[in-house]
């Protein structure tokens, strides 16, 4: 083609320094490619306003999913990013529920949602170990002892959520009937069964100065486990401590426990726990851990606890 005839068809060749790629331009007619052009870039505006609508609802969601307890490794996970992301899309995103986003970065905050979470999931297990032993009536002991330990877990996570000076938690460590005490020592007679069989358990030794020695060969005592079965649902256990003084101390003579005639002076022990009772005292406080961390109007958290409040059929 000549230059002529190039110039003719409105079609121009770039310079051999180009590599004579051609470079076309089209002079005939103009409107109808900025019209193109136009249109192009509307739908490119159309598309990015599309993005970012997607985008926030995206990030709202991701929030409300960690404010009702969904952990970040889980948003993590279906969204298919790293949990750095997660944390990313959540200092970016304000409060799904209208609080102020520094709450979110609180560490008491975050610490006290970590230990809801925990409280309502042991408590959960709680209650499914109380309703299989309740089932179980006369053969429900080892479920009962699960339970316990359960329930030990969930009322710990409670506890230290809420703070000791929390009126819940006080009223909790007062109640020697169904709170912490009972609660307490029945945990830790099964956390540590194995000492309180061979008869050299915590609770079984005497207690000189402040501290608990070692029960010798011819003071160990026997342990009985109890259960009581029926809508009660007590755990007994029955073993023997040295005698104690009405403010619990060991009665010592020489600086030893009480021996008469060569014969240690023990007492019986009972530690007796009522399972529904110790879950409906449990529940109380996991339900005001709940309510700090913004958990309590949810419906599983609703349910879950009225399970706990509720009575054996």
């Amino acid at each position: 083609m000549t230059d002529r005839e190039a110039e003719s068809t409105g079609t121009t060749f770039g310079s051999p320094a180009d590599g004579n790629r051609p470079a076309l331009t089209d002079v005939a007619s103009p409107q109808p490619l900025g019209e193109t052009l136009r249109n192009a870039h509307t739908r490119v505006r159309e598309a990015e306003n599309a993005l970012s609508r997607a985008v926030r609802e995206r990030d709202y969601l991701v929030r409300k999913a960690v404010e009702e307890g969904l952990s970040k490794g889980a948003v993590a996970r279906a969204l298919g990013i790293t949990r750095q992301a997660v944390y990313g899309l959540l200092h970016r995103t304000p409060q799904a529920h209208g609080t102020r986003a520094t709450e979110e970065r609180s560490p008491d905050l975050v610490a006290l949602r970590r230990q809801a979470k925990a409280a309502t999931s042991w408590l959960s297990v709680a209650i499914q170990q109380t309703e299989r032993a309740e089932s179980e009536e006369v053969d429900g002991m080892v479920d009962g002892m699960l339970a316990v330990l359960a329930l030990y877990v969930a009322a710990s996570c409670a506890i230290r959520a809420l703070g000791d000076d929390h009126p819940a938690v006080q009223r909790f460590l007062g109640d020697k009937e169904v709170g912490h005490e009972p609660l307490k020592n029945s945990r830790d007679l099964l956390a540590h069964f194995d000492a309180y069989v061979a008869g050299d358990g915590n609770l079984q030794r005497a207690e000189i100065d402040g501290q608990r020695r070692p029960n010798p060969p011819d003071a160990r005592p026997p342990l009985m486990p109890m259960w009581g079965g029926g809508p009660e649902q007590q755990l007994t256990f029955i073993t023997k401590t040295w005698v104690r003084s009405d403010d619990g101390k060991t009665l010592l003579l020489d600086g030893e426990p009480l021996r008469q005639a060569g014969v240690p002076c023990m007492e019986t022990l009972d530690i007796t726990i009522d399972l529904r009772d110790s879950l409906r005292a449990t529940g109380e406080i996991v339900g005001e851990c709940c309510k700090g961390a913004g958990f309590a109007d949810r419906q599983d958290v609703r349910d879950l606890l009225a399970r706990a409040a509720s009575s054996a059929d």
